[in-house]
Parts: C-alpha cells; sequence; structure tokens
C-alpha cells in the first residue's frame, strides 16, 4: 500500500509541478502580450496623430492651391480686359501718352 502512496505522490507532486510551470508560461505569455498590446496602441496612436496632420497638411495645400488659381485667373481677366482698353484706345491718344511718358521719365 506504501508503494502504491508513494508513487500517487509522486504522480501528485509531477502533476504539480507540471501545472505550475504551465501557469508560469501562460503568465508569461500574457505578460508579453500585454507589452505587444501596449507598443503596437503608442505605435497606433503616433501613425493617427501623423495621418490626422497629414490630413490637415493635404487641406491646407488644397486651400492655397485653389486660392491661387482664383488670384491667377482674376489676373488673367485683368490682363485681357486691359489689353482690350489699349487696342481701343486712338492712335493720337497714343502719341499724347507717349510724350507725357517721355516728359515724366527725362
Amino acid at each position: 500500500m506504501t508503494a502504491e502512496r508513494d508513487a500517487a505522490r509522486e504522480h501528485s507532486e509531477t502533476s504539480r509541478k507540471e501545472l505550475e510551470q504551465r501557469l508560469n508560461k501562460s503568465s508569461q505569455m500574457l505578460e508579453m502580450q500585454s507589452k505587444v498590446e501596449g507598443d503596437l496602441r503608442r505605435q497606433l496612436g503616433d501613425l493617427n496623430e501623423k495621418l490626422s496632420s497629414a490630413m490637415v497638411g493635404r487641406q491646407s495645400e488644397s486651400e492655397m492651391y485653389a486660392e491661387a488659381m482664383s488670384n491667377a485667373t482674376r489676373l488673367e481677366k485683368t490682363v485681357t480686359e486691359l489689353n482690350a482698353k489699349v487696342r481701343n484706345i486712338p492712335a493720337h491718344a497714343w502719341f499724347c501718352l507717349t510724350c507725357i511718358y517721355r516728359f515724366f521719365t527725362r
């Protein structure tokens, strides 16, 4: 009977040690998983900040481009209007303007 008890105790002790090892291993794995999840959360936060910054920058660039195009269109229209006015100035007016220009640029 003692041999059976000893064998049962030994088996019980072996099982307990195996269980402790598995629990330790499981605990280590959970700790590692927690660290990895924390790192991934930080990386995701950083990437979200970069994305947000890039989107704001893109929006600003789009607005600047639209404003530049509007200014270019306005200037183009002004040049066209001035060219039309210049073509309508009679020849003698050109002579007067030339005289005035020469007078002031001496």
